[in-house]
Formats: structure tokens, C-alpha cells, sequence
């Protein structure tokens, strides 16, 4: 099944640059540094780069709204 443009458009909306998200491919966070075509590059927070599929990406959650989400302590994700 073929998805046309503006379904492509709408499914890949909400990645835009600058924004954190999570790569299940690699299991890493990085920020969007560019998000347009097929693949969207990412880059961590110590500077390495790559490049992900869309397909593999979600927005990422800090903790604090992990823990607000479970109703936890964040005291009990410190490391």
C-alpha cells in the first residue's frame, strides 16, 4: 500500500529540529539537527551524529514526566 504526500506530511509532522527524540533502531536520545527526506539526523548530546529512519523515532520524556505519568517519586530513577 502506497501512502500519498500529504499522509506522509501529517504522519512526520511532529519531528521538527531541535526537538529531543527517542531511537528505538540504535536505543539512543538525540536532537533533531535536520529533519527533512527520508531520514531525519540526529545528533547526541556529546556530539556524535547520525542518521535515523522516521519509522524508529518517537518524542522522548524526561523522568520527571515519566514519574508525573506514574504518579512516582523522580528521587527513584537517580542514578
Amino acid at each position: 500500500m502506497q501512502i500519498s504526500s500529504a499522509e506522509e506530511a501529517k504522519r512526520d509532522a511532529w519531528v521538527q529540529a531541535g526537538q529531543m527524540v527517542y531511537d528505538a533502531a540504535k536505543r539512543s536520545v538525540g536532537k533533531v539537527a535536520d529533519a527533512e527526506g527520508p531520514f531525519v539526523q540526529l545528533r547526541s548530546r556529546d556530539g556524535i551524529a547520525w542518521d535515523a529512519e522516521r519509522e524508529n523515532l518517537s518524542p522522548a520524556v524526561s523522568v520527571n514526566e515519566l514519574a508525573a505519568a506514574a504518579q512516582l517519586d523522580p528521587s527513584a530513577f537517580e542514578l
